[in-house]
């Protein structure tokens, strides 16, 4: 398995990924391996608040992801926002652990098994 490892904000970290995600000829809305639904969409809408307000620095890297993927981070909410809510069976796991200093995020999206060779342990080193 690939170790990436990854410096700087949460926006530069997720452009980063998905400019190498893109070098090696992958496009990520071209490997979901689900249909995105009027539901999955209002869930999307509803939900992005929440994510503005309690975790924005997800925001910043789906942001960066899209950037380097040269897509609409609108596009990518809808398949991320609802993927561990709505989509089954995924296999998926994720969890993450937050205090007022810190915050841990854990996962295994396994989803995506078009794009496997291109999975890495993501090690990040972040500057602010």
């Amino acid at each position: 398995m690939y170790h990436g490892r990854f410096k700087g904000n949460h926006y530069q970290i997720g452009k980063k990924w998905g400019s190498l995600v893109k070098v090696n000829g992958k496009n990520l809305l071209d490997h979901i391996p689900y249909q995105i639904t009027t539901e999955m969409k209002k869930f999307t809408a509803e939900s992005l608040p929440f994510y503005q307000k309690y975790c924005p620095e997800i925001i910043a890297e789906i942001q960066g992801i899209a950037d380097g993927q040269e897509i609409k981070a609108s596009q990518l909410y809808q398949v991320l926002f609802p993927m561990y809510a709505m989509v089954n069976p995924n296999h998926c796991s994720s969890f993450v652990v937050k205090n007022e200093q810190h915050f841990i995020l854990g996962r295994n999206s396994d989803f995506l098994t078009s794009i496997e060779k291109l999975y890495m342990n993501c090690i990040y080193q972040f500057t602010e």
